[in-house]
């Protein structure tokens, strides 16, 4: 989901959005999200990305799957109405996707935004998951 917040200066009007980016698994749905946001910023204008962050998606110690690209896969019943996959006998859904801090932080650089400021933040609901926060602007 994307929100969006306008901010009104005295001489320009910056957009100021913002996105978790796990919801977006596929690279090419991302590299098409990203290259649209910067797209419709004014030069100088924010971006901030909030979401999830792991080293590594080996260890998952949830429900559900995670593929070697770190695409959360969780389990359907082979009624579900929408587009899912079947594995092993099972249907499934990608619902997330967990990067590296190292491969977010590139992914942003990757897509033009100069990178202001990152935090990084533990997450106290979900094990071994840290909050990735960084604040970007269009040059």
């Amino acid at each position: 989901m994307i929100f969006v917040l306008y901010l009104k200066s005295t001489l320009v009007l910056t957009i100021l959005l913002l996105m978790d980016t796990a919801c977006i698994t596929y690279d090419s749905d991302r590299h098409a999200a990203l290259t649209n946001v910067l797209k419709l910023l004014k030069k100088g204008g924010y971006f901030i990305v909030d979401t999830m962050s792991k080293e590594s998606s080996s260890d998952w110690p949830h429900p559900g799957r995670v593929d070697e690209n770190g695409i959360i896969w969780n389990n359907v019943e082979e009624n579900y109405p929408y587009e899912k996959v079947e594995f092993e006998g099972k249907y499934w859904i990608c619902t997330r996707r967990v990067r590296s801090i190292s491969d977010l932080e590139n992914e942003l650089k990757q897509s033009g935004f100069i990178i202001e400021q990152i935090e990084i933040h533990e997450d106290e609901d979900i094990e071994e998951i840290v909050d990735f926060r960084a604040i970007c602007r269009k040059p």
